[in-house]
């Protein structure tokens, strides 16, 4: 295989892993939706169950997400501009898929350079997330230490991010066959 073949397949594969990381960025995002949503309904049939009140204030209440944080920062350090609510609403998400993109791409160039055959794309996503979630977010300050967040918390983000890393890998493949 010729020079110019190899970059060109190295690009492609740097494209489809980029394809794979926005795709596996929505389907993290459906995943913790879904988790969401089922913790949510049994925790109320519990609560109705054993006739607990319900708890008095959302534990997302404490703030603006990492994502949302980062636009933030982003918006105030390049653009001069401070979010208003209404922006913070797509900006966070922007990061999001952004951020999930890009790495996509880095696994896209990784996975060229050593095809990846055992855990389709898992331990890709397990690195993500201790990487990004328990080192470089709250390292930066963009949320509080990992000391802070229930294990229920911890197991949730990594199994969003092993779905992340699985549907990049697949999406990657679909795109390149």
């Amino acid at each position: 295989m010729s020079t110019d073949q190899t970059d060109e397949s190295i690009w492609k594969s740097i494209a489809a892993g980029a394809v794979g990381g926005l795709v596996a960025s929505f389907a993290m995002n459906q995943f913790q939706a879904a988790v969401t949503a089922v913790s949510e309904s049994a925790a109320r049939k519990h609560r109705r169950r054993t006739g607990e009140p319900a708890p008095k204030q959302n534990r997302k209440s404490s703030g603006p997400d990492a994502t949302v944080k980062a636009a933030s920062a982003i918006s105030s350090t390049v653009f001069h501009h401070e979010l208003a609510e209404d922006e913070s609403k797509w900006a966070g998400p922007l990061v999001h898929y952004g951020l999930g993109t890009v790495l996509g791409a880095v696994y896209g160039a990784m996975a060229k350079a050593k095809p990846v055959q055992a855990g389709a794309g898992t331990g890709y996503g397990a690195a993500v997330w201790a990487g990004a979630d328990e080192i470089a977010v709250p390292l930066v300050g963009l949320s509080g230490p990992p000391t802070e967040t229930p294990l229920s918390g911890h197991v949730n983000a990594l199994a969003s991010h092993l779905v992340y890393g699985w549907v990049t890998h697949l999406t990657r493949k679909l795109v390149l066959s």
